[in-house]
């Protein structure tokens, strides 16, 4: 016969129970909505208490991370906007505890997408280096590659590096990190031995062998590792932002040179400066379509107070599937007229990027009635030009000046000259050797859009526009 259980064991027992079962409810909660739909409620306020519980690999502790700890914490969170994905992974980056930091991290990620190179870089970035976010920017959409399914987004470290993180749409509806791309540094050398305590865990919890232990699949200590670009994406989204920065160089590399004109990419460098435009912060780029070898983006911009937008698109080709893209369009209409509406009191013509009648484009310089005297906007323009020309000495530009047909054509043609001289002046004074200029004046000759109306009457837009210096880059 079983002797009686004491009242002091069945109330520690179910005490026991009750905390498991707590433990359980909070394991599994799940979360929703946000940026994608607009919609739901997030929390996951339990998942930020268990990376304390499970070691701390700073400090030496011997618990390590049991794979079926990592497949839960990874399935344990459901997401109905990548917003919210993205919000989970800057609270775990603004953990103090850098085990924490992993655990959460890594079971965020999931072994799907974090494979042995990548949990070596992980580590090595999170032990060595830390998770410091760019407090002003934490994160930031890089482009929408399929509305509403494919989203890629960055993760802004202090010191301009970023982790990339892709994000699907599941077929559940939910949101979850499909790939990851950390920074292209130097793995470190001198990590102490709790790094490499924390590599045989991750080896342990994923049911591989430590990345540093089979010599496979991880990068050697010490290696370099070049940029790479990955997609159609990739490169639309470094273009704009070397465009952005006025890297002129950095834009060109990404374009097909017969088909983009260096004035097409120094024209965009000045409207981005002059309109003050920044990337749209939810729909940056947008695919329109994205194949094998074609792809064409949607760059939405807004000025400098948020208020108004503006977009241009980019059309990208590869010839083949282990080839570069480039960019081989770029479509300005849609911001030109936005400029134009903001900053050129809504005329179209009085913008710094006109056809060039031997094809191409060329950048034009405006000036007021009867003036030869460079605005400070004129200069702004101009120290954008004289960048482009020092980076090769071999780079020549041809400078005309023009008139509107007020007053006589021999005192027009003087204007005109004028006129071309006071750009070659400035030119010279930022650097710009002579022997890279040529002139030409052509007076009233060439006006780019009627000094009158039909009737006869005057047109004071019409010659606004005539007034003016156009730089042709012959290169």
């Amino acid at each position: 016969m079983e002797e009686p259980r004491s009242p002091l064991l069945i109330a520690l027992t179910a005490t026991a129970t009750v905390v498991v079962l707590v433990v359980f409810v909070l394991y599994s909660k799940r979360c929703g909505g946000g940026l994608d739909d607009q919609g739901g409620g997030k929390d996951a306020s339990a998942f930020g208490s268990l990376g304390s519980k499970k070691g701390d690999f700073t400090t030496g502790d011997s618990q390590d991370i049991d794979s079926v700890a990592m497949e839960q914490l990874g399935a344990s969170l459901r997401f109905s906007a990548s917003q919210q994905l993205m919000d989970e992974i800057v609270d775990i980056a603004n953990q103090q505890n850098a085990g924490d930091q992993y655990k959460r991290l890594a079971g965020l990620i999931g072994k799907e997408a974090l494979s042995d190179e990548k949990q070596e870089r992980l580590l090595d970035l999170i032990y060595k280096h830390g998770l410091t976010l760019d407090g002003d920017d934490p994160s930031q959409v890089i482009g929408l590659l399929e509305q509403g399914k494919q989203v890629r987004w960055a993760l802004n470290l202090e010191e301009k590096e970023q982790i990339i993180f892709e994000l699907r749409k599941q077929a559940d509806g939910h949101w979850a990190i499909e790939d990851i791309e950390l920074p292209r540094r130097k793995l470190s050398s001198d990590l102490s031995g709790s790094y490499d305590k924390a590599l045989g865990a991750i080896g342990e919890a994923s049911g591989k062998e430590s990345a540093t232990e089979n010599g496979k699949g991880g990068l050697a200590k010490g290696a370099e590792e070049p940029e790479r670009q990955r997609d159609a994406l990739d490169c639309a989204h470094h273009f704009v932002t070397h465009v952005l920065a006025q890297r002129f160089e950095a834009a060109k590399e990404l374009v097909e040179s017969q088909k983009v004109s260096d004035a097409s990419i120094a024209g965009l460098c000045i409207l981005f400066e002059e309109g003050k435009y920044q990337l749209h912060r939810q729909k940056p780029l947008r695919a329109v379509y994205n194949r094998d070898l074609v792809a064409g983006f949607i760059a939405s911009l807004v000025s400098e107070n948020g208020s108004e937008d503006a977009e241009f698109s980019l059309l990208l080709q590869r010839e083949s599937a282990q080839s570069k893209w480039k960019i081989h369009e770029i479509n300005l209409d849609k911001l030109i007229q936005d400029y134009a509406q903001r900053v050129a009191g809504g005329d179209v013509y009085y913008t710094p990027l006109a056809n060039h009648p031997q094809g191409g484009q060329t950048l034009v310089i405006y000036f007021e009635f009867d003036q030869q005297d460079l605005t400070e906007r004129n200069k702004r323009q101009l120290q954008i030009v004289s960048e482009l020309l020092k980076l090769d000495a071999n780079k020549s530009i041809v400078i005309s000046g023009h008139t509107d047909a007020k007053g006589s054509a021999s005192y027009n043609q003087t204007l005109s000259s004028r006129r071309a001289n006071a750009v070659i002046d400035y030119l010279a004074s930022l650097g710009v050797k002579e022997s890279q200029i040529r002139k030409e004046a052509h007076g009233m000759n060439q006006p780019r859009r009627p000094n009158t109306l039909d009737d006869g009457r005057d047109d004071p837009s019409g010659r606004r526009a005539n007034r003016r210096t156009e730089i042709y880059l012959d290169f």
